[in-house]
């Protein structure tokens, strides 16, 4: 009788482990069609609001998501971005959302929206092809500073050195990968963060 408890217990046990593990190798793959589709087109979406004069803070901080993630996902090796457009993009970003911050302003330079075009190009390259863990890690890391005080501004810019870098610096980056794919699983790239300065404008 406890040879036969023992195997029916471990008969319960294996589809969970076999579960966890598709989940695990889930993570080495690209996002589906849907959901890279879904992400990229929140990014395009916010550019053609830009492009009509009708941006707001969301639309903003939808952008800046994206430039920063396409640059991180690039700093693991997985792609190239343009250079040149990727820092005219981030500077832009930052002075944009300083001054829709501080005014309500929230007009795109020319300059900007046409430095926009690669940064967001790479980004939906990357959530077609990239493997999904690299593009968590990428999510979890922006998240991460957002929450331990970083502005947005100040990330796009490199200088949330103290509050946001530092903060972070003993914490794990990754729980587990499959608490990751948990994050991931539904919407693979993070809801985008809202930053101290953008709250106090709601």
């Amino acid at each position: 009788m406890a040879k036969d408890s023992k195997a029916k217990a471990r008969a319960k046990t294996k589809p969970g482990l076999a579960k966890r593990v598709r989940h695990k190798k889930a993570l080495f793959l690209p996002l589906d069609t849907a959901a890279a589709n879904r992400i990229s087109l929140r990014s395009w979406t916010a550019l053609q609001r830009a492009r009509d004069g009708d941006a707001d803070n969301e639309a903003a901080l939808a952008l800046a998501h994206a430039a920063m993630v396409a640059a991180r996902v690039a700093e693991q090796g997985f792609g190239e971005v343009d250079g040149p457009a990727m820092a005219k993009a981030k500077s832009g970003l930052a002075d944009l959302i300083d001054r829709g911050c501080a005014s309500c302003d929230w007009r795109f330079s020319a300059e900007l929206l046409d430095a926009l075009v690669p940064v967001l190009d790479e980004h939906c390259r990357q959530l077609r092809q990239v493997r999904m863990l690299a593009l968590v890690e990428a999510n979890e890391w922006l998240e991460a500073r957002l929450e331990k005080g970083a502005l947005m501004s100040e990330l796009l810019t490199d200088k949330a050195q103290g509050r946001g870098i530092r903060a972070v610096e003993n914490d794990s980056r990754v729980a587990g990968a499959s608490e990751s794919a948990d994050g991931a699983k539904e919407t693979p790239a993070a809801p985008l963060g809202m930053d101290e300065q953008n709250r106090e404008q709601k």
